[in-house]
Formats: C-alpha cells, sequence, structure tokens
C-alpha cells in the first residue's frame, strides 16, 4: 500500500470511529433530562460526564 492509500486508510477510519463515538455518546449526553427535572443536577452530571466519561471509554 502506498502512502496515499494509507493517508485514504487513515482518514477513512478516522471518520468511521468518530461517527461511532457520536452514535454512542448522542444518547449518553440525553439522559441527564430523563434522570432529573432539576437543572441543576443536569448540569453537574453532565460535567461530571465530560470530566469521567471520555477516559473510561478510552480505557475500555
Amino acid at each position: 500500500m502506498g502512502e496515499t492509500g494509507k493517508l485514504i486508510w487513515a482518514y477513512g477510519t478516522y471518520t468511521l470511529l468518530m461517527l461511532v463515538y457520536t452514535a454512542i455518546n448522542i444518547p449518553y449526553s440525553g439522559l441527564a433530562g430523563v434522570i432529573t427535572s432539576d437543572s441543576q443536577r443536569r448540569t453537574t452530571l453532565v460535567r461530571l460526564f465530560d470530566r469521567t466519561g471520555p477516559p473510561v471509554c478510552r480505557c475500555a
């Protein structure tokens, strides 16, 4: 595989992985509204997930 093929493979793989991440992340982002109706708690939940969710997902 030449340099152009490797570059196409890298862009394609990156795009696919970002689509999968987005498809998984969107439902989790919407969970805060279902868990509580208190806006202060929703903000806390979203901030907590932003800090802990991505590292946990990367290690799994």
